[in-house]
């Protein structure tokens, strides 16, 4: 498939796209498609670190984005099926934000003390 047929579906149907991508041109060749559809691009790169601090931002702004979408569409859309009971309240996402993140960094440890 390519870009040109992606776009054009993305188009068709009103589609949101994000992207998490990894190295420069791929990036630079994909991200203009996740942009474009109203998406986010996310440097997968920035996951691939021992700061702590970077890898929670990743994962907050990840999970807040996710959460940000579904409220949009549940707003747009509030006879969905996933729609129709509570939406995730942002501390729960961000308590899942932190597991994550707590859990990318035990495996860096791991890694490194292996």
């Amino acid at each position: 498939m390519t870009f040109a047929t992606v776009d054009q579906l993305l188009t068709a149907n009103n589609a949101l796209y994000n992207a998490v991508l990894r190295n420069a041109n791929t990036i630079a060749s994909i991200g203009g498609l996740a942009t474009g559809h109203h998406g986010l691009v996310f440097d997968l790169n920035g996951l691939n670190t021992t700061n702590q601090q970077v890898v929670e931002n990743f994962v907050n702004d990840f999970a807040t984005a996710k959460l940000q979408e579904t409220i949009d569409f549940c707003t747009a859309n509030p006879t969905a099926p996933g729609c129709s009971g509570n939406v995730p309240e942002p501390a729960t996402m961000s308590l899942l934000a932190i597991g994550l993140a707590g859990v990318v960094s035990a495996r860096r440890r791991h890694s490194r003390s292996n």
